[in-house]
Parts: C-alpha cells; sequence; structure tokens
C-alpha cells in the first residue's frame, strides 16, 4: 500500500523525542501538522477535538512549545505525526 493510502486510514509515524516547532505555541504546532482530509471526507481531527482528548493541551495552547513539561510533551506527541 503507498505511504499516502496508509496515512488516509490514519496511520502515522510518532517519532521520539520532543519534536516540535519550538518556535510556535501548541496551537501553531497542531495548526501545522493537520492534514487535509481525503476529497470528500471529514477531518481525522480537528483543533476542538485534540484539545477535548487532551485538556492540558487545551489549558497551554497560547504557551510555547518548547516551555512544555514532559506529561505535556507526551500528549502532543500522541497527537502529532
Amino acid at each position: 500500500m503507498p505511504p499516502e493510502q496508509i496515512a488516509a486510514h490514519g496511520v502515522a509515524l510518532v517519532p521520539q523525542g520532543r519534536r516540535v516547532f519550538k518556535s510556535l505555541t501548541v496551537r501553531e504546532n497542531l495548526i501545522v501538522a493537520a492534514r487535509k482530509p481525503a476529497q470528500g471526507g471529514a477531518a481525522v481531527w480537528t483543533l476542538d477535538t485534540v484539545f477535548r482528548m487532551f485538556p492540558r493541551l487545551a489549558e497551554r495552547r497560547s504557551q510555547m512549545a518548547a516551555h512544555l513539561s514532559a506529561a505535556s510533551s507526551r500528549c502532543w506527541r500522541s497527537v502529532a505525526p
């Protein structure tokens, strides 16, 4: 199966470590990581769904990603590809 089809099924690599854009906020990092839905399909996730799943990220949405705690970073890695 081609990589784009695998990604369309929601399967993604989540690298170890704090791979975020440190100069961006939590919200901006999520926007960068967002993917367009398949033609005619629903979005895989939205900012609202992520913030509902991970309330600590919602509290820190305006915080620079470089200043996330280890626990908040783990939430981020659960979301970002």
